[in-house]
């Protein structure tokens, strides 16, 4: 599925945004030939960015997931505080 995409000129090259990735060209041939590339065949070159990125390494995985189901983010403070388990004076 081809994405949405925006090309701003900047001073040296061009900010382009595709879909929420955003990519940097210092060439306007090499923009206009990826360019073109991902009009035909845009799930391949979305997959070559994605793993030839300089940031791969930097970008987050998914989270992990909740070893306690019944404490979930959508839970108040006060529900978690309550399944905590509590000292009522016992030795």
């Amino acid at each position: 599925m081809i994405r949405e995409i925006i090309i701003r000129p900047a001073l040296n090259g061009f900010i382009v945004q595709v879909g929420c990735q955003t990519l940097v060209f210092d060439d306007v041939d090499i923009l206009t030939h990826q360019l073109n590339h991902y009009l035909r065949r845009p799930e391949e070159t979305e997959k070559y960015y994605l793993e030839t990125s300089i940031n791969v390494k930097h970008i987050l995985p998914q989270p992990p997931t909740n070893s306690y189901p019944t404490a979930g983010i959508a839970q108040t403070v006060s529900e978690q505080l309550s399944m905590q388990p509590r000292n009522m004076g016992e030795p």
